[in-house]
């Protein structure tokens, strides 16, 4: 079995006959952008990398990559989605006693919270505004975020589903013209 890339985002795997011929088995495009490296992890496993920051990781079946000609393809709708990892460096995840994880996205412009037990996303909090979000905590009860400008607490209730926003910009829209004395 041979898997083999060039200056594109497709991955082919060829395999010797027992005639001596190369046949093709399977072509894939899981990056967005060249290929730059693949590796073989496992039998089972193959993982690419190239000039965009994703990490691939395809799963093989018998060593083919399942005949999955692209992500909205007949093929690719019934068979296990390829898996993204994000790219270095990351920022460690937050776990709570609630089995849930809160995670700050690459482009430090999210946080997302996620079901360690299901997987799934609970939820997103989008950042507005020209400056990433440089640190997160995370209690179960409360989510808090700072940028270089200011700090964000919310408050979260699991068994409802509900992100309540505590803090509050000082303007006269909020009721707030001037801080409060210390």
């Amino acid at each position: 079995m041979v898997y083999a890339t060039g200056v594109d985002s497709r991955i082919m795997s060829v395999q010797r006959s027992d005639s001596g011929q190369w046949v093709f088995l399977s072509l894939f495009r899981g990056q967005s952008n060249d290929i730059k490296s693949l590796l073989l992890v496992t039998p089972g496993e193959l993982i690419s990398a190239g000039v965009n920051t994703d990490i691939c990781v395809y799963k093989l079946a018998e060593g083919s990559l399942g005949d999955q000609y692209g992500r909205d393809s007949e093929q690719q709708k019934h068979h296990a989605k390829l898996r993204h990892v994000p790219p270095f460096p990351q920022q460690s995840p937050i776990r709570t006693a609630a089995n849930l994880v809160l995670l700050k996205a690459a482009d430090n412009q999210r946080l997302q919270l996620f079901s360690s037990e299901t997987s799934d996303e609970v939820l997103r909090i989008e950042k507005c505004g020209d400056y990433g979000i440089d640190s997160f905590a995370f209690d179960g009860r409360f989510i808090v975020y700072s940028d270089c400008k200011e700090t964000h607490v919310f408050s979260f209730d699991l068994t409802q589903l509900k992100l309540r926003k505590l803090t509050r910009k000082i303007c006269s829209a909020n009721g707030l013209s001037q801080l409060p004395p210390a």
